[in-house]
């Protein structure tokens, strides 16, 4: 999974911490997108502290332009989950 950029819209218990958490341990750079920027920005921090990448990006999926604009700035090489 190196090299590889994986954007989870994330919950901030459950699934989609697991997620995050193991998808980081086995390499991947995980961009955590959530409508809640602290806990979003907690399961970031977790990755770091445990030797992984990630990145939080505060993101109303709701809104089709800011899910377009924030899909951009993450970069091309991305895998939506």
């Amino acid at each position: 999974m190196r090299h590889m950029y994986l954007i989870l819209y994330i919950l901030f218990e459950g699934i989609g911490r697991f997620l995050s958490m193991e998808l980081a341990r086995h390499g991947a750079t995980v961009v955590c997108w959530s409508k809640s920027a602290g806990p979003n920005e907690e399961v970031v921090r977790q990755i770091i502290r445990d030797g992984g990448s990630a990145y939080a990006y505060t993101v109303d999926v709701a809104d089709r332009n800011v899910v377009h604009y924030t899909a951009q700035l993450v970069g091309s090489h991305t895998y939506l989950f």
